[in-house]
């Protein structure tokens, strides 16, 4: 079911009980002072809230009867903040997450214009040289429409097909396996993957999730489900009483630098604030690498496009001085 609060919405409603909570306010105050300009079903998931909460029911409870809002993962970190008594600065750190989350989508769907356009033109300028060279009979959008239609449909289908089997099912296996293969993208998207399940385990430890069970969440919160069942199957390391270290060693995927911050964190016992620092510096990184990626998509395209241009007045101009 698809929540009604986007990732800006989601940085807002936990950054202010966060700030409400250092301030001295109540969960219940906060909500009814953040429920001002709020209407329709948003206000009423927040007197839902308050409702529940002047009752002597606890926040993580209120939320799960909200699931459009708030899915199992926030719910399970705000239980262990307030079972922990460090609810202040999970919120804090959960408005951070969503917060980045926002930013990063933003990011990737201006990263996509410029390739989006360019790809019109690479469907929409071909037919130029059969209208121009071989029929001038028929019109232009005869022509053009149908491939650009088609191309419309086949990436509807995609999305569709996609969002049916994008939980479960080999279909997702295999996309995710192939994605982590390509070169590029694959380093990208692992890193992705990992920043959050780094991010996740950070949250649930400061929140006071145990161990293990903040490394399972962790490792469901990676998205990509390749690398969450490495890290799943790994999972016993933990249950034996071992280290983190020994834990993402086993799974052979992280880098020695990455290792390296595990290792300082969990030997100095500020694990959750090595992991948050870590987090930063590999979305940092990422963003770069997106950058990077998206212009060498763009230039690809851009090729691309050019050689069709240049194909098609060639066409043209040889078709028109043929004697």
């Amino acid at each position: 079911m698809k929540k009604q609060m986007n990732g800006r919405q989601l940085s807002r409603f936990y950054s202010s009980l966060a700030t409400f909570l250092k301030s001295g306010l109540t969960v219940e105050r906060g909500l009814d002072t953040m429920k001002e300009g709020k209407k329709g079903p948003l206000l009423w998931m927040m007197d839902g809230l308050q409702h529940h909460i002047g009752r002597g029911g606890s926040l993580w409870q209120g939320m799960s009867r909200y699931p459009k809002y708030f899915d199992e993962f926030q719910v399970m970190i705000v239980k262990g903040a307030e079972e922990s008594g460090m609810t202040a600065p999970t919120f804090k750190k959960l408005g951070q997450y969503y917060e980045s989350r926002y930013t990063a989508k933003r990011r990737f769907l201006a990263g996509l214009i410029y390739p989006i356009i360019l790809l019109h033109a690479a469907v929409l300028l071909p037919p130029l040289k059969y209208l121009l060279v071989e029929n001038l009979n028929r019109s232009y959008a005869s022509v053009a429409l149908p491939p650009l239609l088609g191309a419309y449909g086949i990436v509807g289908l995609t999305i569709i097909l996609w969002k049916k089997h994008s939980r479960t099912g080999w279909l997702r296996r295999k996309i995710d396996g192939f994605v982590l293969d390509l070169p590029a993208l694959g380093i990208l998207v692992r890193d992705v993957s990992l920043a959050r399940a780094f991010w996740s385990l950070s949250a649930m430890l400061t929140a006071g999730v145990d161990a293990v069970t903040a490394a399972r969440n962790a490792a469901v919160a990676a998205g990509n489900t390749v690398i969450k069942r490495q890290l799943l199957d790994n999972l016993y390391i933990l249950e034996i009483g071992r280290s983190f270290k020994e834990y993402y060693a086993a799974t052979g995927m992280i880098s020695s630098d990455q290792m390296g911050v595990v290792a300082v964190g969990e030997d100095s016992g500020a694990l959750a604030e090595s992991l948050e620092q870590l987090v930063q510096q590999m979305e940092e990184t990422n963003a770069l690498r997106f950058v990077m990626l998206m212009k060498s998509v763009g230039m690809l395209i851009y090729f691309i496009v050019a050689a069709i241009v240049a194909f098609t007045v060639i066409s043209f101009y040889t078709s028109y001085f043929k004697f």
